[in-house]
């Protein structure tokens, strides 16, 4: 580690504060009944409204599920989904869809713009299609599609920003902010109009007057966000900025030896390189937050700004490049001006996703849970699926009468000005012409190599070495002890052939064949009817069973069961005009986190309530638990709460079955820690019971479920346990009361599982036979290794970035570890941590009152922890 690198490690390191001790995690009540009616969206047993509700724990039924509700719809159709695919089952729900607006139904689809847009054609094409449905049938029906988290005014600024060019300002070190200066005059000609003369105050005006995008490099910028490609995002970048990449790499080679210390010529070589590449800029800001491969977001930016507070002047003509091209001194600005306070928050929170799953018909038959809209979801056939085949829980629950709370609900977040957008403002503002175009292009080249890939100098033998490589990818990508011949950018001779034939064959595609946005459409509508007739062949087939009862409520639990629909939103009941940005911490519920706080009041009922042999079960995906989980934990094993006769059992996704190791990887260095923490405790006369058991390697399946137990409680929806679910995106689900056999039926399902040896594993000792995390930190090296087969890296990664890759995530484990270690169980710290009301992932809430200035106050572990987790 070289000096710069040990001393940005030591800026996060936690300094010791003096706390004033209070009763030991008093801040939370046990739930009552009262509480669903005051935190839920809906209340759907009221006035004995339940009809049927069943738990759906098999993936054919519950898509043949959602087809029963959507046929049902007379007049209104709602849906909500973090990833509406165009695959085979998805195309026969869109279908679905398309037919209850030709009868007449008005239906509203809400869709997460990050992980959609790349599908904006298909979107656009089933709005068509609906509309010519319903003229053929002289109808009034309708589909209108709109995407959830639209960029916010600061965001197209920053667009902006990055792609405008400030001549030969840039290269001129006579005025440090000279670059910067010029870039932010021309953006106040553009967008200081809309400030108004400083009406904007209130953030519902704030997003009001969310500006249109006014260059044409600003829309191909975030079209770059969006579609997750950096080659985007390049030419953007490039053509908007002007920048002569050799002019500006000469400059930073003649900076670099003019540097006095040894120290700072370190970190200006460093950040020369880094730079080498305009393809990294675009890493650096962004790709970091939206790229869905993990290692490839880091923060490389955060530690050139670093350094100039180190090492000052002698980096200041390197940090005048950096602010050249990123938007980091922005106070001179006019346009930038208008709520300036919650700019940081607006890029920490570019990516809080909707990870809402719904689907709903005339507001009285419904169906949410973990699933998407995709095949991974929706088959029990491995065969069917390129990649993972996910077993999830959904639940399905049927009115007698319409509940007008839940068009309310659903209302409130699909017409939310400040976060949803409709395909027509994306068409207008964020056109995806250039990266539909590409991705057109890539996808006809990587057939056309294996077509014709021996006239590019490849024998037979290397020909049938390439098929075999792409033949069996999708088994290659799930596990890493696939054959190493599979790799298919192992160092031989067939990748560099193979890379210049696609970059050549793509480039020229582009150049001489963009197609036209009903081009593009019909392409769009072609592939549906395609995956239809495909879905005919292949998912209504014996092949693809319902393997699974569900778990229907019987008729004397509707009758007295309480059942209300809970939602994780960024903004409260009360007021949703104003955008909450994450939580603050210890007050979830008015931060909009109903079943962040129902969960921890839900466990502390537990523990309240008689009984012997209470049970808590945790059956969710990804465990990862932000800070305050962890210290509800730690109330419930040390005895804090009177928690005798519990046991808390965790059933997750091991590292072999998981689609998202880096959580797996942190997760491990918190809970060793934990762990240490409860050994302390786990003979305690009041203390609660913990374990935790994995699913062991089932190729080609991985658990989606999140379900929790809690005593005679249980919670069904689509919230992870973890920090991104808990702190930063949406999520529903219903919480059900008063449904024992229900309860028992669910329980039983998983204690069948976790008896068998040869499906779980019970990992306590695991934690238990350790001191410290050095043996995992160890593992982690070889893990990390497996990740990059696993997720198909190799060809994204060059060997400093794959080196710097290991290093972040060895970093933030290792940090996991550590933090956790200080504050779990330190309930005097917890108490000056609400007392300072912490906030979560920005410096201000939107309001700007809660929540300290940055450096204010030293950020503490529990904080320090979030944020960290954050980044993964």
């Amino acid at each position: 580690m070289n000096k710069f690198s040990r001393r940005v490690v030591s800026a996060f390191t936690v300094t010791t504060m003096t706390y004033l001790p209070i009763a030991q995690a008093s801040y939370k009540q046990a739930l009552n009944s009262n509480d669903i009616n005051k935190y839920a969206s809906a209340v759907l047993s009221d006035q004995g409204n339940l009809q049927s509700l069943k738990v759906i724990t098999d993936n054919k039924e519950a898509f043949l599920n959602k087809l029963r509700v959507i046929e049902s719809a007379k007049k209104n159709l709602d849906l909500v989904y973090y990833i509406f695919s165009d695959d085979r089952s998805s195309s026969e729900l869109a279908q679905k869809v398309v037919e209850a607006a030709g009868r007449g139904v008005q239906v509203q689809l809400l869709v997460d713009l990050h992980t959609n847009y790349s599908r904006l054609d298909y979107f656009t094409m089933l709005e068509k299609r609906a509309a010519r449905a319903a003229a053929a049938n002289k109808s009034n029906g309708s589909l209108t599609v709109k995407f959830y988290n639209r960029p916010t005014r600061n965001q197209i600024l920053d667009a902006t920003f990055m792609t405008t060019g400030c001549g030969d300002s840039f290269y001129d070190d006579s005025s440090i902010k000279s670059c910067s200066n010029v870039k932010l005059g021309q953006i106040d000609e553009l967008y200081g109009e809309d400030r108004q003369a400083g009406s904007i105050k209130g953030s519902d005006a704030y997003y009001d007057v969310i500006p249109q995008v006014k260059t044409k490099e600003a829309q191909m910028f975030l079209s770059g966000i969006y579609s997750k490609d950096p080659d985007v995002l390049k030419k953007a970048i490039i053509e908007g900025q002007q920048i002569d990449v050799k002019q500006l790499l000469a400059s930073f080679e003649s900076q670099e030896k003019e540097m006095k210390s040894e120290s700072a010529k370190e970190i200006a070589q460093d950040a020369a390189n880094q730079m080498r590449s305009l393809l990294e800029f675009g890493e650096m800001v962004w790709i970091r937050k939206t790229d869905p491969n993990p290692f490839v977001r880091f923060f490389y930016w955060i530690k050139v700004s670093l350094a100039y507070l180190f090492y000052g002047d002698e980096l200041r003509p390197i940090v005048n490049k950096v602010n050249g091209i990123l938007p980091i001194e922005t106070k001179r600005s006019t346009a930038y001006s208008v709520r300036k306070e919650i700019l940081s928050a607006d890029r920490s929170h570019l990516t809080d996703f909707t990870h809402h799953k719904l689907v709903m018909a005339d507001y009285e038959n419904v169906q949410l849970g973990g699933r998407n809209v995709e095949d991974s979801y929706h088959t029990n056939n491995p065969k069917l699926v390129d990649k993972y085949l996910f077993k999830d829980v959904d639940a399905s629950v049927v009115l007698k009468q319409p509940n007008m709370d839940l068009k309310k609900s659903y209302d409130r977040l699909f017409n939310h000005k400040g976060l949803t957008v409709g395909t027509q403002w994306l068409r207008a503002n964020i056109p995806n012409d250039f990266a539909a175009n590409l991705s057109i292009a890539r996808n006809e080249c990587k057939e056309e190599k294996l077509n014709d890939i021996s006239s590019h100098g490849l024998t037979r033998e290397e020909r049938i070495k390439v098929s075999r490589r792409v033949e069996e990818r999708s088994e290659y990508n799930r596990t890493c002890q696939a054959d190493e011949t599979l790799d298919p950018m192992a160092e031989d001779n067939l990748k560099p052939v193979i890379n210049k034939y696609i970059l050549s064959c793509y480039k020229e595609k582009v150049a001489t064949n963009s197609l036209s946005v009903n081009q593009r459409e019909a392409l769009a509508e072609k592939n549906l009817e395609d995956q239809i007739s495909l879905y005919a062949k292949t998912q209504l087939k014996d092949q693809d069973p319902v393997e699974a009862q569900s778990i229907a409520m019987s008729a004397h639990e509707l009758s007295q069961a309480k059942v209300g629909y809970m939602e994780n939103l960024p903004f409260t009941k009360e007021d949703p005009s104003k955008r909450l940005y994450g939580v603050e911490q210890f007050e979830e519920a008015k931060s909009g986190k109903y079943i962040h706080e129902l969960l921890i009041r839900g466990l502390k009922k537990v523990c309240a309530s008689k009984g012997k042999n209470r049970r808590v079960i945790l059956h969710n995906a990804y465990f990862a638990p932000p800070a305050n989980m962890l210290d509800t934990f730690a109330s419930m094993v040390d005895g804090s709460w009177n928690c005798q006769g519990v046991t808390v059992d965790v059933l997750t996704n091991s590292f072999s079955t998981t689609d998202l190791s880096p959580v797996n990887a942190v997760s491990r260095h918190a809970m060793q820690a934990f762990f240490e923490y409860y050994k302390k405790f786990e003979s305690k006369y009041n203390g609660a019971k913990f374990r935790i058991f994995e699913y062991q390697k089932d190729l080609g399946r991985s658990l989606h479920a999140k379900v929790s137990v809690l005593g005679n409680d249980i919670v069904i929806g689509s919230a992870n346990m973890d920090l991104r679910s808990f702190l930063m995106d949406t999520n529903n689900g219903i919480y059900i009361q008063n449904a024992p056999e229900l309860v028992s039926s669910y329980v039983a399902t998983v204690d069948s599982v976790l008896s068998n040896p040869k499906v779980t594993q019970l990992e306590n000792d695991y934690y238990a036979n350790k001191t410290g995390n050095a043996e995992i930190l160890a593992e982690d090296k070889q893990l990390f290794d497996c990740s990059i087969l696993k997720y198909s890296t190799k060809d994204k990664l060059n060997l400093p970035a794959y080196l710097a890759a290991k290093k972040y995530i060895l970093q933030i484990s290792n940090m996991a570890y550590k933090l956790t270690s200080e504050f779990i169980g330190n309930y005097e710290m917890q108490a000056k941590d609400y007392d300072e009301r912490m906030c979560f992932g920005s410096t201000y809430k939107s309001d700007g009152e809660h929540c300290p200035k940055e450096n204010s106050v030293k950020k503490s572990p529990r904080r320090q922890y979030d944020e960290r987790l954050q980044t993964i």
